[in-house]
């Protein structure tokens, strides 16, 4: 039997990673800017480059699959046994904060891009990690985490 913790962030998980910000087409370059520099302290400038590969990553599954370097480690416990792998990868779609529930901000590192969700309460963080390497930009790290869990697996 899962617990209440459990269950609370694999529906999270869902909901995060199953929404979609309406109309794929409709996430333009100027969408991940304008987010970004609103959540933000200081203003990030994406690479263009990243900012097409960002958009279409969501929007066409199979091009998303070409871009994640499989297998990636699991960090979470979750029901996926083992790596993310093409086989078990639940396809991720447009970030929307889902009336406010959620805020992103991007880092750049050089050459990755690091990408936080976070719930308003502190409940669900996920990180993604983006590099530009010579195939192009691709997902190299994905992490959810719920504290309270982690919490309660230590106490």
């Amino acid at each position: 039997m899962l617990s209440k913790n459990w269950l609370g962030i694999m529906l999270l998980s869902i909901m995060l990673v199953t929404a979609c910000k309406g109309n794929p087409e409709e996430a333009t370059k100027s969408d991940v800017e304008t987010s970004v520099a609103e959540n933000a302290e200081d203003e990030i400038v994406l690479e263009e480059s990243f900012v097409k590969f960002y958009n279409q990553f969501h929007e066409d599954s199979l091009y998303q699959w070409d871009h994640v370097m499989f297998p990636l480690e699991n960090l979470h416990e979750s029901s996926i046994d083992g790596p993310w792998t093409r086989e078990n990868w639940i396809r991720h779609n447009t970030f929307t904060d889902m009336g406010g529930m959620f805020k992103r901000d991007f880092e750049v590192l050089g050459n990755i891009v690091v990408e936080k969700i976070i719930d308003a309460n502190g409940f669900f963080e996920m990180e993604r990690r983006f590099a530009k390497l010579s195939s192009g930009w691709n997902l190299i790290y994905y992490h959810i985490e719920n504290p309270s869990i982690n919490e309660d697996e230590a106490g």
